[in-house]
């Protein structure tokens, strides 16, 4: 996973996991990720690069207004790996 991200140009802000809560098989484990990205383009395309790699994906873009000068708004996804 982060090596995708990296491959794509995130800047991973955030990375956590989350085993307790979920319906599945023992081997899985939801990641959630707070990346920085250049934009709607480059999101649209580390969403393909992850969906295109089998990752199945719960994302959300954070599309509150950034002060000015300030960077592109993070995008979180829940990842199942």
């Amino acid at each position: 996973l982060t090596e995708v991200l990296y491959d794509e140009g995130a800047s991973i802000k955030d990375i956590y996991h989350e085993r307790a809560w979920l319906y599945t098989s023992i081997d899985q484990v939801r990641v959630k990720c707070v990346v920085e990205l250049q934009g709607k383009d480059h999101a649209m395309r580390l969403k393909k690069a992850l969906c295109d790699r089998g990752y199945p994906l719960n994302w959300n873009i954070d599309d509150s207004p950034t002060p000015t000068g300030s960077a592109d708004p993070g995008y979180l996804m829940g990842l199942r790996a």
